[in-house]
C-alpha cells in the first residue's frame, strides 16, 4: 500500500488556489507540509502557504514569487509544474469538500508515521542486549506507542470549543455529587483547605523537605488514609524498601513502636502480637500499592504509573477515570543519563515534573509529589528553596513547605504545637498561607505517625481569648483571594 492520495492532495491545494484564505482557515490545523507526498505538492503548499501568511492573493504570479522568496522557483516554474498550476485553478473543488480531502491525506500521513515508528521499534528491540529489565524492554515499545496516543488525540482536539455548551452539563455534576471537598482528602483537613479542596484530579500537589525530616512518613500517612477510603494508591518510591514500609505501616496502624516490629520483640506480648497481627490483616485489604524505582530511568518510571492507573485504577460505566491517587517520593535525577551533557539539574527536574503533570492531564488522576529543599530551606519559607523551583512550581496546583519547627517556635507554640510544621505557600485553587502562619504537625517516629494540629494563627487567638479549644474558622473554596499567595 503506497499511503499516497494525490487525488486528494491536488484538491487541496486547488481549494486553496481557488478560495484562498477560506478554505486554509478551515484546514490550516489539519494539514502540513509531511501530508504531501509529491515532491511538487510539497513545494506549491510551501508557497501557497506562504503567500496566505502574507496576505496576498493566491495566483500564479504571487505563488511564484513566494518560490522566488523561498528559494524552490526553479522546482515549480518548469513547463510541466506551470501547467500544472494553471489546472489548479480550473479543478472542480467545493469549498466545502476541502477538509474532507485534507483529513484524508492527514490520515494517510498519521499512517505513515506509524509505521516509522513501528519500524523504529523493531530497530530498538533488535538492539537489545539481553542486560535490559523487563520495564525497559517494554517501555521500547510502549513510549512510543503511547506518544502515538497522544498525536491522535492532539488530531481530534485542534479546533477551540464554545466553553459555554458544557457548562450546563458540568452544573448538574456537581448538582448529583455535591460534597464538602473537590478533590481527594489527604487526612489532613486544614492542609486540604489551604490547598483548596484536597488533591484533585489532574493536578500536582507537592511537598519539600529537607532529608531525614520524615517525607516518607508523611507519605505513609497519607496513602493510609486515602487507602482506607477505598481508593487506590500507587507510591512510587526512589530510595526505601518494601520492608521499610511494612515496618512503619505496621506500627503506624497498630501503635506498637517501630523498633520492636522491626525486630521481632512485640511477639513477647501477647497485646501487641494481637494488635500488629490486626493491623496486618486490615492492611492486607487495602489497595495501597508500592513500587520501588531506584535505578529506573524517568521514562521507565512514567510508563509504570501509567500501566496502573489504565490496568489497576480503570474507567468507570460512563467512561471517566476511576479515583486514585499517585505519590511520587521523591523527585530526583534517577541516573547519570538522567543529566544530559548540556543540561543542568534544575532544567532536568523542571521537564521531569512537566511530564508527570502532562501524564496527570492525560489520565485524569490525583498526584502528590515530593522534593528536596536545598540548604536555603533551612532558614527561607518560599518558593524559591527546591531545586529547580521555579519550573516545578509552574505546573504544580500546590507548592508546601514540610520542615522541623526551629526551638523558638518550638517554645513560643507550647506543648500543643507539635515539632514539625507545613507551609502551603502557594495554590492555584486555594488561598494559601499568610506569612508567619502554618500548620503546625506532631511527628511521632517511633510509631511512624504524622497528626495535624491546629494553625499558628489557631494557637495565638486562642492564647488571646484564654481558650483552650478555641478554633478559628478553615478557609473556604471561596477564600481564594483572601491573603496568602496565589498561582497566575
Amino acid at each position: 500500500m503506497s499511503l499516497q492520495n494525490l487525488a486528494a492532495e491536488r484538491a487541496v491545494l486547488s481549494g486553496f488556489c481557488q478560495y484562498g484564505l477560506d478554505a486554509y482557515i478551515d484546514v490550516e490545523s489539519i494539514v502540513d507540509i509531511s501530508c504531501f507526498t509529491d515532491k511538487t505538492n510539497q513545494h506549491l503548499f510551501r508557497c501557497i502557504q506562504h503567500v496566505l501568511k502574507d496576505g496576498s492573493e493566491v495566483d500564479v504570479s504571487s505563488i511564484l514569487s513566494s518560490a522566488s522568496s523561498l528559494g524552490c522557483y526553479e522546482l515549480v516554474s518548469g513547463d510541466e509544474e506551470i501547467e500544472y498550476l494553471d489546472a489548479l485553478f480550473n479543478f472542480p473543488i467545493e469549498l466545502s469538500n476541502v477538509e474532507t480531502n485534507a483529513k484524508a491525506i492527514k490520515k494517510l500521513s498519521i499512517a505513515k508515521h506509524i509505521q516509522k515508528v513501528v519500524k523504529g521499534i523493531h530497530t530498538n528491540l533488535s538492539n537489545i542486549s539481553g542486560e535490559e529489565s523487563f520495564t525497559q524492554i517494554i517501555n521500547i515499545a510502549e513510549s512510543p506507542i503511547m506518544e502515538l496516543d497522544s498525536l491522535l488525540s492532539d488530531s481530534d482536539s485542534n479546533n477551540p470549543v464554545l466553553l459555554g455548551s458544557g457548562v450546563e452539563e458540568y452544573v448538574e455534576h456537581v448538582m448529583e455529587s455535591p460534597s464538602d471537598i473537590v478533590g481527594i482528602p489527604s487526612g489532613f483537613p486544614r492542609f486540604d483547605a489551604y490547598i483548596g479542596g484536597g488533591l484533585r484530579r489532574g493536578c500536582i500537589d507537592f511537598v519539600a523537605a529537607r532529608a531525614k525530616m520524615g517525607k516518607s512518613m508523611l507519605t505513609d500517612n497519607i496513602a493510609l488514609h486515602v487507602a482506607n477510603m477505598d481508593i487506590p494508591v500507587l507510591v512510587v518510591d526512589t530510595e526505601m524498601g518494601e520492608s521499610d514500609h511494612f515496618c512503619r505501616i505496621l506500627s503506624n496502624m497498630s501503635g506498637v513502636p517501630s523498633k520492636e516490629i522491626a525486630n521481632g520483640k512485640f511477639s513477647y506480648d501477647q497485646s501487641k502480637t494481637e494488635k500488629v497481627f490486626q493491623a496486618k490483616e486490615d492492611f492486607k485489604q487495602m489497595p495501597y500499592h508500592y513500587i520501588g524505582v531506584a535505578g529506573k530511568s524517568f521514562e521507565e518510571i512514567l510508563s509504570i504509573i501509567r500501566r496502573w492507573v489504565e490496568k489497576t485504577v480503570g474507567l468507570d460505566d460512563e467512561g471517566v477515570r476511576n479515583d486514585c491517587l499517585v505519590i511520587y517520593d521523591y523527585l530526583k535525577l534517577m541516573s547519570g543519563s538522567d543529566l544530559g551533557a548540556n543540561s543542568p539539574e534544575w532544567l532536568v527536574l523542571g521537564n521531569q515534573i512537566m511530564q508527570l503533570h502532562a501524564l496527570c492531564v492525560k489520565q485524569d488522576f490525583a498526584c502528590l509529589s515530593f522534593g528536596q529543599l536545598n540548604r536555603d530551606g533551612i532558614t527561607r519559607e518560599d518558593a524559591g528553596v527546591v531545586s529547580g523551583s521555579d519550573r516545578i512550581v509552574w505546573n504544580c496546583s500546590s507548592f508546601t513547605i514540610f520542615k522541623d519547627k526551629s526551638a523558638d517556635e518550638v517554645a513560643e507554640d507550647g506543648p500543643n504545637g507539635g515539632n514539625r510544621k507545613l507551609l502551603p505557600i502557594v495554590s492555584r485553587h486555594g488561598p494559601g498561607m499568610e506569612n508567619g502562619n502554618y500548620i503546625n504537625m506532631s511527628l511521632s517516629g517511633h510509631i511512624g505517625r504524622v497528626q495535624e494540629l491546629s494553625t499558628r494563627d489557631e494557637l495565638i487567638q486562642s492564647k488571646n481569648i484564654g481558650t483552650q479549644g478555641f478554633q478559628v474558622e478553615l478557609p473556604s473554596e471561596d477564600s481564594e483571594e483572601e491573603g496568602g499567595f496565589s498561582l497566575s
